[in-house]
């Protein structure tokens, strides 16, 4: 009931509300704060951490801590699976942090979700490999679009791209460990700039 309660408020809500950056920030924190037991690392990203006068949406970041699921073969290794995908559907159940209404988004790499009580979006970015998706996923998603659309375009100038969420060299086709955003920056050619600077 809440669920769906939560998703009809959200048909009346206005297209393009804004938040001021700190009552956006205090949603996004509480947010991370709930998910963090199932995750190995989360932050906060977007127009929040660009530190933003009014924000729009809440954007995160997250690599899931995997668990041991059940076994499908008798006397081979249990399988693992996301924690962090057990606790959504548990905060789904509950109606607080549901499937977007109207442009809802589940797969492994992207959720956009609605966080009920706040009544703001929610995009969930999942890092698979963070010794090379973290730096360049949290800068990409950090923003602005500008801003990281002139990184990309600045790895090709270093003989380097940018393949689902990784850097890889042009020439062998080799990802390059890249678990920070400095190290994102320095493949890119370009100075470390701070999130509320670019």
């Amino acid at each position: 009931v809440r669920a769906l309660q939560a998703t009809a408020r959200a048909h009346e809500m206005s297209s393009g509300r804004k938040f001021p950056l700190a009552h956006a920030a205090a949603f996004a924190r509480a947010i991370a704060d709930c998910l963090a037991p199932d995750c190995e690392r989360i932050e906060v990203a977007g127009s929040i951490r660009r530190r933003k006068p009014e924000v729009g949406d809440i954007e995160l970041v997250a690599v899931p801590r995997l668990v041991e699921g059940e076994r499908t073969e008798l006397f081979g290794p249990p399988s693992l699976q996301s924690a962090l995908d057990q606790h959504l559907a548990e905060l789904e159940c509950a109606g607080r942090l549901v499937p977007h209404p109207e442009r809802p988004a589940s797969g492994e790499r992207y959720k956009r979700l609605w966080a009920a009580r706040a009544e703001v979006q929610v995009d969930l970015f999942i890092v698979g490999e963070p010794e090379y998706q973290w730096g360049p996923i949290l800068v990409i998603r950090t923003g602005p679009a500008a801003f990281s659309r002139d990184l990309v375009t600045r790895l090709w100038t270093q003989g380097r791209r940018s393949v689902e969420g990784s850097v890889v060299e042009v020439e062998t086709g080799q990802r390059i460990p890249c678990p920070t955003e400095e190290r994102f920056f320095e493949l890119s050619g370009r100075d470390w700039v701070p999130p509320e600077r670019r």
